[in-house]
């Protein structure tokens, strides 16, 4: 082994030591400040929406417990409206489309077990374009349920990082 790659070594070691020992530690960020939650989705359709936000949850905030009825929650997760949205951007002369804008909306509000208010409704979005080649309609479909799945997985993403806020820890202490 030369000098160089030794030299190497002890760096990287040295680094690691240094990042641990200024406290550094990879984490899931600050868990929901609530104890207990109950989702509230309206719509069948929203099945997947919903597995997917429960596993989220579960993984960003072990410690929060999901509940199966709202008497049980302190806090409730309403889910208000979701809406699909396909733009059409380009066409040839033959009207058939090469690129679709996609755009998934959900509006949510937060609320306690007496019905205050402690996150206002919000909505959250995402868009993504999505160019499509002369195949099947079935494969259209195909890609456009795709990308609206990984773009249901942003907003998710989305709404944990708003219930995570600090704007929200100070008023749900014992929730």
């Amino acid at each position: 082994m030369s000098l160089k790659s030794l030299c190497k070594y002890v760096v990287i070691i040295a680094s690691v030591f240094i990042i641990e020992a200024c406290g550094f530690t990879f984490s899931n960020g600050n868990p929901i400040p609530l104890k207990t939650l109950y989702v509230e989705f309206l719509s069948n359709q929203s099945y997947s929406f919903l597995r997917n936000l429960q596993s989220s949850l579960k993984y960003y905030s072990p410690n929060t417990k999901l509940v199966n009825n709202s008497k049980e929650s302190k806090a409730c997760l309403k889910h208000i409206k979701e809406k699909r949205i396909i733009r059409k951007i380009s066409s040839d002369n033959q009207d058939k489309v090469f690129e679709y804008e996609l755009i998934l909306m959900l509006a949510f509000e937060l609320v306690d077990s007496n019905n205050r208010i402690l996150i206002p409704e919000t909505i959250l979005s995402d868009s993504q374009f999505i160019f499509c080649e002369k195949n099947s309609m079935h494969n259209k479909k195909e890609q456009i349920e795709i990308v609206y799945q990984d773009m249901q997985r942003n907003i998710i993403d989305l709404l944990i990082h708003r219930l995570r806020a600090l704007e929200i820890q100070h008023n749900t202490k014992n929730y």
